[in-house]
């Protein structure tokens, strides 16, 4: 603790205590070595009472002023002011804590300090307690020490006056009182600001920063309409582009359009950052963060064009920007700069410029403005993104980004049934294109190894295709994928898939390829027959299984058609049948005990082998008219996929009795 005199204190600290332990005594501790490096003094202001926080801080200092708590918090800022005896004076909360204080340091201990007559250090404020969500914002936190030096504000108080020269530091200070647990704390922290920012508004017409603050608030809770108007009243106003508050201007504009934005109402932003990007009163931030934002509302009310324009219009001025950044981000006071000027929000720009050049089809350019995207930090895109990417690629060499850039869409949530709309209008060697960009993705993801898979076999890499079924096998993935492409080109590369189905059990085989069959036209089932039948014997319940499949789809698709000339009359559809029935009935009588057959057993027999039984049972008696007609009755209720051709058997047999 300090025993300075007046004139020997060169750095008045105070600090605003209110009941939060924990980050107090972080607060406290961080600004340890500026207290030990310079002559200085700390002035507590105790707003709340609470014994522990005044045990932690009775360790760093005794100078300690309670305050009755009033919901004014320049008063008590001022209550810590008026005991101040430093030539500088630096404020700062009991819920901030530096993360390294040292700059702060060396501007007094090397007397950097003479130049200037205030300084300011960011806030780093935190929207999230995992610290990945954060805005960053210069607050002018110290000034030389004056008579006219006080507090002003109820709520976001700063000091007054505040000269140039500003010294900006780079050290930030770390504050979660922004990150809320749930949203009801959120708005109840904000609208507790509201009323406070709406009556210093009434007290004092001129509190600009109140009004930008209420601004903030507003976009907080979603209060648009009510933001709009704050931000119309400030951006209107007769001297809003003086030196201070052309800050606040800039801010409000923003502001303003980004809640058109919000609203959905694009023709309100696009007519509010034409007029204001035409403003050269405006800051050079206002035109960066509007230039921003005007790429992608053109592209919902005007072309993709004009949006072109405006990428281009937001390059130059960002510039323009990174050679003045000290002086932009200082005059940027609520951190806007965080949240538009960032690799996320520039890759938005880049996908804008890509669809552009993709619709005239200037590849070259196209991929110039691909290869500025840095894919892995990507988390939202564009509504045209993906097409034009595939369009991309099917129309370029290849790029190593491709793939980079397609597994960010392809692991993304609802694209998957998208990519696969877009590849199924890819033909031939586009097609190809895009499917070995797929293939580069060093994934096991089982969808994106399905791509893998369809390269191989359209590329004919018999290698690539085989590694990939050990793949599946070792996965425990299945080999019956329904994919009449994938079978197309198995059978093309004549791959036998009995390695690969040595573990598949009877019942599995039976219900994955009736699976198969019942999905695909007649033409597919036969390359699905071809590639599952080799190496099998005639005799093996699978092969059987399989011939009845295939027989069946033969019969539905070849015959269906009555008024077809080349129909099958009813002796010949009568033997297709009987053949299909004779396999499902052995096949049932290897799985099945003898009784399954007997009496009310039957009907736990599958449909399709229970439809095969009785038209086993059916041909038995088929001289018998009666009898015949009732078993085929039975045979078209046990199995609804036969029931036409056994309607079109029963009819034969109603005319054949007739003419007889």
């Amino acid at each position: 603790m300090g025993t300075n005199t007046k004139k020997d204190i060169l750095l008045t600290i105070t600090m605003l205590v209110s009941n939060r332990p924990d980050t107090t005594e972080k607060c406290l501790a961080s600004m340890q070595p500026l207290l030990n490096a310079i002559p200085s003094e700390l002035i507590v202001v105790d707003t709340a009472g609470n014994e522990e926080c005044m045990e932690i801080v009775k360790k760093y200092t005794n100078k300690i002023v309670h305050f009755k708590w009033n919901n004014d918090f320049a008063a008590a800022r001022n209550a810590g002011l008026r005991k101040a005896k430093g030539q500088w004076v630096m404020y700062i909360d009991d819920d901030e804590w530096f993360e390294d204080i040292s700059e702060i340091v060396n501007f007094f201990t090397t007397g950097k300090y003479k130049e200037y007559v205030t300084a300011a250090y960011v806030t780093r404020n935190y929207t999230d307690h995992t610290g990945r969500g954060y805005n960053d914002r210069n607050a002018v936190r110290l000034t030389k020490l004056t008579p006219e030096t006080q507090f002003k504000g109820r709520i976001h108080e700063q000091l007054d006056p505040l000269y140039e020269p500003t010294y900006y530091a780079k050290a930030f200070v770390h504050h979660y009182g922004y990150a809320f647990e749930s949203q009801e704390e959120l708005y109840e922290h904000s609208w507790r600001n509201i009323n406070l920012l709406t009556e210093a508004r009434l007290a004092e017409k001129d509190n600009w920063m109140a009004g930008a603050h209420l601004i903030q608030e507003y976009h907080a809770v979603k209060e648009y309409f009510s933001l709009i108007a704050v931000a119309k009243e400030l951006r209107t106003a007769n001297d809003c582009f003086t030196y201070g508050r052309n800050d606040f201007t800039s801010y409000a504009t923003v502001m303003e359009m980004q809640a058109y934005i919000d609203l959905k109402r694009y023709g309100e932003a696009y007519a509010l950052g034409k007029e204001m990007l035409k403003e050269s009163r405006l800051l050079l931030n206002a035109h960066v963060f509007l230039s921003y934002l005007m790429p992608e509302v053109c592209l919902k009310c005007s072309d993709y064009k004009e949006a072109l324009e405006y990428c281009k219009l937001f390059w130059e001025y960002y510039g323009e920007w990174k050679k003045n950044e000290d002086e932009c981000c200082a005059r940027d006071p609520f951190g806007l700069r965080t949240r538009y000027l960032n690799e996320p929000e520039f890759a938005l720009l880049h996908m804008i410029e890509i669809h552009a050049y993709v619709e005239d089809k200037e590849w070259d350019k196209a991929v110039e403005a691909f290869q500025q995207i840095k894919w892995a930090f990507t988390q939202v895109t564009i509504s045209n993104t993906f097409s034009d990417l595939i369009r991309l690629i099917a129309n370029t060499e290849y790029e190593d980004k491709y793939a980079e850039a397609l597994e960010v869409f392809i692991r993304g949530d609802g694209t998957r049934q998208y990519l696969e709309e877009l590849i199924s209008q890819q033909k031939g060697e586009e097609k190809q294109k895009v499917l070995f960009c797929i293939s580069q993705v060093p994934s096991t993801d089982l969808y994106i190894m399905r791509y893998k898979m369809q390269y191989a076999l359209l590329s004919g890499d018999r290698q690539m295709a085989e590694s990939l079924l050990t793949q599946w096998k070792d996965l425990n993935y299945s080999m019956f994928f329904p994919d009449k492409e994938y079978w197309k080109g198995l059978r093309n590369m004549r791959i036998n898939l009995t390695p690969w189905l040595s573990d598949v059990g009877i019942h599995d085989w039976i219900t994955l390829t009736e699976a198969l069959f019942d999905q695909f036209p007649n033409e597919d089932c036969e390359n699905i027959f071809q590639v599952l039948s080799q190496g099998m014997g005639q005799t093996d319940i699978r092969m059987m299984h399989l011939i009845g499949l295939q027989l069946e789809k033969r019969l539905l698709e070849n015959n269906m058609n009555l008024e077809n000339p080349d129909y099958l009359g009813m002796e010949e559809i009568w033997k297709e049948l009987y053949r299909i029935a004779s396999l499902w009935v052995s096949c049932a009588a290897m799985l099945y005990q003898d009784t399954v057959f007997q009496g009310e057993l039957q009907s736990a027999l599958p449909p399709r082998y229970r439809f095969a039984w009785l038209i086993f049972q059916a041909n038995a008696v088929k001289e018998d008219i009666r009898s015949f007609v009732r078993k085929v009755a039975e045979a078209a209720k046990a199995y609804l996929t036969m029931n036409e051709v056994c309607r079109y058997i029963l009819r034969c047999c109603k005319t054949e009795a007739e003419e007889v």
